[in-house]
């Protein structure tokens, strides 16, 4: 009896662990059903843009690294630093949109 009484604990315990972590939930405005999205969650590695278009390299948590392009005006009022955490919001379609983590960098 006492076997089976750890055993049960030990998958609570996994299923509780499994659950609290979860899955992103999609912003709001992200232009298209989460059928046809994907998302890369991470750290930003490089920076660059243009007039028009801003391109932002993400070292992700899942230890790959992408690199998405957005309008210039999806990131305005923003001031992307290397090292800054983000999810970057893939359609199939080709929109992005840019979530930037609002705790502090670490210094």
């Amino acid at each position: 009896m006492r076997t089976k009484t750890i055993y049960l604990a030990a998958i609570f315990l996994t299923a509780t662990v499994s659950f609290s972590q979860g899955r992103l939930r999609p912003p709001a405005n992200v232009g298209c059903d989460r059928n046809n999205l994907t998302s890369y969650t991470g750290v930003l590695k490089k920076f660059s843009r243009d007039k028009a278009q801003a391109r932002l390299t993400i070292q992700t948590d899942d230890a790959t690294t992408e690199t998405v392009s957005v309008p210039v005006e999806k990131i305005a009022g923003h001031s992307p630093k290397t090292g800054e955490r983000l999810t970057a919001w893939v359609c199939t379609s080709g929109a992005v949109t840019i979530e930037w983590e609002s705790s502090p960098l670490p210094r």
